[in-house]
Formats: C-alpha cells, structure tokens, sequence
C-alpha cells in the first residue's frame, strides 16, 4: 500500500459487518499466506470493463503495452462482481498484489477496516 501507507506504519482498526463496507475502505484481509492491506475498488454487483487478450481476460483498469492485441479481432466484456465478494487494489498499482492478479475476494476474509485512512493528518 506505498506510499499511502509503509511496513511499520502503525495505524487503528475497526471489525467490521458487511454492511459497513464501502469502496474506498482499506481493510485487513486474512489470506493464505497471512494478512494483507488493500482498498476496496468494487463491490458486488459493480462492473468492471475487461477485453479478452492472449486468451485471457484483462481488467481494462490495467493496461500495459504487452496486453495490446495486433492485427486480432478484439472481445470486450463487463465483468460484474459477483455476490458476497469484493475487489481489491493495492495503492501501487505497478507493484500490487491484489485483485488483478488473485480475483475477487469472500467479504469474509476481511477482518477489519482501517479506522483513519488518511496516515499524514498527524505528521
């Protein structure tokens, strides 16, 4: 989440119900390999452009030159988030580990939202 938020930035958490989720929170999410912090993007049943390329397809909210199409016939799609799920981003972007790159995430697995989203009101 650089350079929103760094390794060691202590910040206050809140659990939270489902219902208290909205796109722009940050949250503490339990996955696999421990917890992560990342921002709601969408939630379910937001749309999100994605077009097919290299067999694959792409979110349009990340394009890089390797996932242009040459001289193919191009398929576009809106994929909806599903049901009980939300997608997440990381604050950068070129380096994130997040929905781009493991899809959509249960709403169970977010253990809390951070409760100041804004670390540098205090600095």
């Amino acid at each position: 989440m650089e350079p929103t938020y760094t390794d060691q930035t202590l910040v206050w958490t809140e659990s939270v119900k489902n219902a208290d989720l909205q796109q722009g929170d940050v949250v503490v999410i339990n996955m696999k390999g421990g917890r992560i912090v990342k921002r709601i993007a969408f939630m379910a049943g937001d749309k999100i452009p994605q077009m097919e390329a290299a067999n694959k397809w792409v979110d349009l909210i990340d394009i890089h030159e390797n996932h242009k199409s040459k001289g193919s016939h191009t398929h576009y799609r809106d994929f909806t988030v599903p049901k009980g799920m939300v997608y997440v981003l990381g604050d950068n972007s070129p380096v994130s580990l997040d929905s781009r790159k493991f899809g959509c995430i249960p709403i169970g697995q977010i253990e809390s939202k951070l409760v100041d989203q804004r670390p540098d009101m205090y600095i």
